[in-house]
């Protein structure tokens, strides 16, 4: 009866709570029954299937929780499909709350092996579905896409559209959007919508709405980012998915910012910190989203009390690649609305530097329209004409024709 959980339908918020629920009595009673092999054998089955619903969920401590008393027993019994996926949520742990790439890629390593080995397709899909995420945040694109790709394709050919739209979802975000082929991204994000829709499944609408909210923020609809992020958010906060409403209320933030929404800003950049405090996920996003907010708070009355001899150890502190760029502008946008000029071209440089060797181009546009705001409040009208160019340039490479937008609006007021 237990294998109710792990068919509880995603799109029922009542599914979802009932199918935890559910497991967490399933395993209370059978940890009190007599210890044979039957017994532990389903504790396992039970334990791994709850871990894994965690997972999804964003809820990393739980998963990593729930499976830590059955890995050597799992191991014992030889069950080679559960030791398989308790080495997918290990490198996720290892990952998300650790950021410890080279034990989490270990364990994906191991878990691809045993797929191959017991030529499962079903769990060569999930291990690669999961390895491509950090590969991602490591900026090793080209290779995250190959594992979203690899996974995509076991969900189309088994019409599993649900898991289709949640893969071609990172597709989107996390590598299209990051590489600056906003286009794409856009394209992959309706498409995850129509997937979406399709399947009427309120877990594949959070991914979807997340993810197109992310796209029309990378071509510059702002407006339209802002109700797909509000959506989403709407859906997560319902069904407690950490990851995305971490996601919905950073972006949230950034998008109110550029808008000069600034108390909007500050409150979304507050939930998102809260949530990083609470479940301990991704310390590097957590200290960029924490940047954004003391930005933030510098372009209202609230003048925050920090010292910016600190700042820089955000940047020492950051083990995630693709948020590396956007520390090191966030400390020098911060130099800059203190005054610190210098000490802003150098951190400015550094993400030009960074983003440029990573290949992130829309992220490097970014930072061309700071150089250009940069050498307005020096007084160097050219230099900074010179650098909106530059940045119009890169974003109409990119496909990001809202931002070209703002940067002819930039350009026309600095003339």
């Amino acid at each position: 009866a237990y294998f109710k959980m792990a068919g509880a339908k995603a799109g029922d918020t009542g599914a979802i709570k009932e199918s935890i629920d559910y497991a967490e009595r399933t395993i209370a009673c059978l940890e009190r029954m007599p210890q044979n092999k039957d017994v532990l054998k389903n504790i396992v089955n039970v334990r791994t299937i709850l871990g894994i619903r965690f997972m999804d969920m964003g809820h990393l401590n739980e998963s990593h929780k729930i499976i830590s008393p059955i890995i050597e027993t799992a191991s014992g019994l030889g069950h080679s499909r559960r030791i398989a996926q308790i080495n997918i949520i290990l490198g996720m742990y290892y990952f998300y709350i650790k950021e410890d790439f080279t034990t989490a890629f270990e364990y994906y390593d191991k878990a691809l092996a045993e797929s191959r080995s017991l030529n499962d397709a079903g769990l060569w899909a999930m291990a690669n579905y999961w390895r491509g995420i950090p590969l991602s945040f490591n900026c090793d694109f080209n290779e995250a896409e190959s594992c979203f790709v690899e996974s995509g394709n076991v969900h189309q050919r088994a019409e599993e559209w649900i898991w289709l739209s949640i893969v071609k979802s990172f597709i989107s975000h996390l590598v299209k959007y990051h590489q600056g082929e906003i286009d794409q991204a856009v394209q992959t994000g309706r498409e995850v919508m129509r997937l979406a829709e399709k399947s009427g499944d309120i877990y594949s609408k959070l991914f979807a709405h997340c993810t197109l909210g992310t796209a029309c923020y990378g071509i510059g609809d702002l407006d339209r980012a802002v109700d797909h992020f509000v959506a989403g958010l709407t859906i997560g906060e319902r069904i407690n998915h950490y990851f995305w409403n971490c996601h919905a209320n950073h972006y949230l933030g950034d998008t109110y910012f550029e808008l000069g929404d600034m108390q909007n800003a500050m409150n979304h950049y507050h939930k998102a910190n809260g949530l990083f405090l609470e479940i301990g996920h991704m310390p590097s996003w957590a200290r960029l989203n924490d940047l954004a907010l003391r930005l933030t708070e510098l372009n209202t009355e609230e003048r925050p009390d920090f010292d910016p001899e600190s700042l820089g150890d955000y940047s020492a502190a950051n083990k995630l690649c693709v948020y590396d760029g956007l520390i090191k502008r966030r400390i020098g946008e911060i130099m800059m609305s203190l005054g610190r000029f210098e000490e802003a071209e150098h951190w400015i440089a550094q993400a030009v530097e960074t983003h440029e060797r990573h290949g992130m181009r829309f992220h490097l546009a970014g930072d061309y329209a700071v150089k250009a705001e940069q050498c307005k409040l020096g007084g160097d009208l050219s230099r900074g004409r010179e650098h909106l160019v530059m940045a119009r340039s890169i974003y109409k490479d990119c496909g990001a024709p809202g931002w070209v937008e703002i940067m002819d609006e930039r350009l026309a007021a600095m003339a």
